[in-house]
């Protein structure tokens, strides 16, 4: 007996009129009724199991014995009875009132003692005939209590699921006409069928149910994917999921005109992923640091020695400007450090000086422009070599995909399944 594990899809049946679909999880919450329950309690439990809404409608608990309906055998209710003298005289009938009911509820009192309640103080239970019996028993059991059947999602129970909840979502497809549809393919395991379906993957999940695993299952579309919901509610395994597949109707063509004959080339691996390479290409070695060259407009780009140079001449040349009494001329501001001229100001030096920027802080920085500089190059490499690892990965899946597919057309499908409603303009 298969038990119900992390991960699974179960259809919560609620009173055989309400059903949903729910992926289980530790620590998960369904909604059942009007609560909101944990659903830890199904986890390990088997497929068919029945639980029951606690009293306080905060959880759920494991119902062992089920009323059978077998209600005239057990209480021994005569046959040759009927309902011609029976009146509503709406109150009267029931002793219990509603605030009574309430205090029951309040009390922790479960809704299978409710009912017997309601039935032990009704003043026409027992006159009523075995079938209106069993109808009061299920109206009042419907409304007080609450219990949930944890059913296996199988094609059937999905197909019922939606026609029963939103039948407009798979063009009123009913579980009969479904079942037809499968017979009429003749459908069993290792056979190739081709499937247009859009009925949110009703018609493909049953199908690949059916396959077990063994064969191919095309879901065919025009211009974008169908959907195919339905397929990940079944919990299939690896090998039963393998057999399905999606493609455009273009993309079939273009195998088709491939011929029989034709063989996948082989793809060509990228310099990241040949064999012997760590897998990401190794970023180029940085740019040799070019020669310090001394522009005019800076003197930030001069070597420390001919910084330390210039700013003695500077000195001396505003200690020499100064005692000659001269305001200076534009040959007194321009000075020559290794046969370069450099233009200076002395206030522009003296303000150098009092602001505290030393050679060595110049050199720091230029180190940590140099450091950002690398970096930024690396990013750049890195970012060129996962484009080009991306898009062999897309070329290599587009020609496994190409692959399939001619072998899927060549020599041809077993079935075709068309789930598509006419669209009347």
């Amino acid at each position: 007996m298969a038990l119900i594990q992390e991960g699974d899809t179960v259809v919560l049946d609620e009173n055989g009129e309400k059903k949903s679909f729910v992926k289980l999880k530790k620590k998960g919450s369904a909604r059942v009724g009007k609560a909101q329950v944990s659903t830890d309690p199904f986890l390990g439990s088997p497929f068919g199991a029945v639980f029951t809404l606690s009293a306080d409608g905060k959880s759920m608990q494991r119902v062992t014995e089920c009323p059978t309906g077998e209600w005239a055998t057990q209480h021994n209710i005569s046959t040759m009875r009927n309902n011609a003298e029976l009146f509503d005289r709406n109150t009267a009938n029931q002793k219990l009132t509603n605030a009574d009911i309430a205090a029951m509820r309040a009390s922790g009192k479960e809704g299978a003692e409710i009912v017997e309640a309601l039935i032990s103080n009704s003043a026409t239970f027992e006159s009523k005939t075995e079938f209106s019996q069993e109808k009061y028993r299920k109206k009042k059991t419907k409304k007080y209590v609450t219990n949930v059947t944890l059913r296996r999602p199988t094609a059937l129970t999905i197909c019922q699921s939606y026609f029963e909840k939103g039948p407009a979502r798979v063009f009123n497809l009913r579980p009969d006409s479904l079942a037809i549809m499968l017979s009429l393919a003749n459908l069993s395991a290792g056979v190739k069928v081709l499937v247009m379906d859009a009925c949110v993957g009703v018609v493909t999940a049953a199908v690949v149910e059916r396959l077990g695993g063994y064969g191919h299952v095309c879901c065919a579309h025009a211009d974008r994917p169908m959907s195919t919901d339905c397929v990940r509610l079944l919990n299939l395994s690896p090998q039963q999921a393998s057999v399905q597949c999606s493609a455009s109707l273009a993309a079939l063509h273009e195998a088709k005109a491939l011929g029989p004959d034709w063989q996948p080339a082989a793809a060509a691996v990228p310099a990241a992923q040949q064999p012997g390479s760590t897998g990401a290409a190794a970023p180029a070695a940085p740019p040799a640091p070019a020669a310090a060259e001394v522009a005019p407009q800076t003197q930030a780009a001069l070597p420390a020695g001919q910084q330390q140079q210039q700013q003695q001449q500077l000195r001396g040349e505003e200690s020499a400007t100064g005692a000659g009494g001269t305001g200076g001329g534009p040959e007194a501001m321009e000075v020559e450090a290794s046969g370069t001229p450099v233009a200076a100001a002395p206030a522009a030096a003296n303000a150098g000086d009092a602001s505290g920027s030393t050679p060595g802080t110049e050199k720091q920085q230029q180190q940590q422009q140099l450091q950002q500089q690398q970096s930024q190059e690396q990013q750049q490499q890195g970012c060129e070599v996962s484009k080009r690892v991306g898009s062999h990965d897309r070329e290599e899946k587009a020609a496994r995909q190409l692959s399939l597919l001619h072998q899927l057309v060549h020599p041809g499908f077993n079935s075709c399944i068309i789930a598509v409603p006419r669209l009347n303009p």
